[in-house]
């Protein structure tokens, strides 16, 4: 009996059409979008932005929409979804200046999607290595395919010259086990994941002016050349030495992708040497260089007297003195009969 059950099993194992058993390997498309929205790499370029990703299941158009913001302005619903494969196709859209932008958020979007298909396949510590770009969906399950675009403005007298990575097609697979193959292959730590656009905005400051109890501060981007569309922050952090508590003094972050920006800090002490610097990130990895800046010591000041052109009281106190102990020392000795 126990060997016709036995048979019975591996018939049943034998027989069964291995799409039952790819469909149990199969991530929800649900979990997908709840985990991006936890991301980290995610969070990492909304603290960047100061704004707000989410990403929401659009099951009529089987899009994933994204909005930004606590608005929850719509950018994009360019990625496609199906049951085991996610999808963004612009293969056919020519390149603008208007679009960049928007294939930087995409670019994003990606990153996002990546880091939460790896932590839903049991890799939360790991996302893709910079350079990874393989060919073969059916064994690593992605197809990543950007385009390198020249770059030549000119704003404002400057010329910038560069290039961008534009992203023209990406698709992902849903089955756990090409992720599992994807991560040991093209898969790095996070903690050893240098992004080298955050790099490219790190803040710088100078000193604009200073007081007895205030210092004004400029801060910038730390390459003179960059500009950005998109607002970037940074928090500003002072100590009292060097290599002290440095504490966070600004109440709301700041946008330093402005124009001539810049920040007072105010109730020092004069005379006294403060130290500065600004941090764009939350792990406090990416920030500017350390600023040296001493207030203006404080010198007592004295009041002139309108008239006689004297200081007073404490100068006029010792000559009404003078004056009074020779008045009478005349008197006493009766140099001067009428007075």
């Amino acid at each position: 009996m126990k060997r016709k059950i036995i048979g019975i099993i591996l018939a049943i194992i034998l027989f069964t059409p291995n799409s039952v058993f790819a469909a149990a390997a199969l991530l929800r498309i649900e979990d997908v979008v709840d985990s991006f929205n936890k991301s980290k790499m995610v969070s990492s370029f909304d603290g960047l932005l100061g704004t707000k990703t989410q990403m929401k299941l659009n099951k009529t158009n089987q899009t994933l929409d994204v909005t930004m913001g606590t608005d929850e302005e719509f950018i994009s619903n360019s990625l496609k979804y199906t049951n085991s494969y996610i999808e963004l196709d612009n293969r056919n859209l020519t390149p603008t200046a208007e679009n960049i932008g928007k294939g930087l958020l995409e670019s994003v979007q990606v990153l996002g999607i990546i880091d939460a298909l790896f932590s839903l396949s049991g890799y939360e510590n790991k996302t893709l290595k910079e350079d990874a770009k393989p060919t073969d969906f059916n064994k690593y399950g992605l197809i990543l395919e950007t385009e390198i675009l020249e770059q030549h403005e000119e704003n404002n007298g400057i010329t910038i010259d560069g290039s961008i990575e534009y992203l023209k097609y990406f698709k992902i697979s849903l089955d756990k086990y090409l992720i599992e193959n994807l991560v040991k292959e093209y898969g790095t730590d996070i903690e050893e994941f240098k992004n080298p656009f955050l790099n490219d905005l790190k803040p710088k400051l100078n000193v604009k002016s200073t007081s007895t109890n205030t210092v004004t501060l400029g801060i910038e981007f730390e390459d003179e050349l960059l500009s950005s569309t998109y607002p970037v922050y940074a928090d500003i952090y002072r100590a009292t030495s060097i290599d002290g508590e440095y504490i966070k003094i600004n109440s709301e972050k700041i946008d330093y992708a402005k124009e001539d920006v810049t920040f007072t800090d105010t109730n020092l002490e004069s005379g006294k040497t403060y130290y500065y610097k600004a941090i764009m990130d939350e792990d406090k990895e990416l920030s500017s260089n350390i600023l040296t800046v001493e207030t203006i010591k404080a010198v007592p000041q004295t009041v002139e007297n309108p008239k006689t052109g004297l200081t007073s009281p404490f100068i006029l106190l010792p000559i009404t003195l003078l004056f009074g102990n020779l008045y009478f020392l005349i008197k006493k000795k009766n140099l001067f009969k009428n007075i």
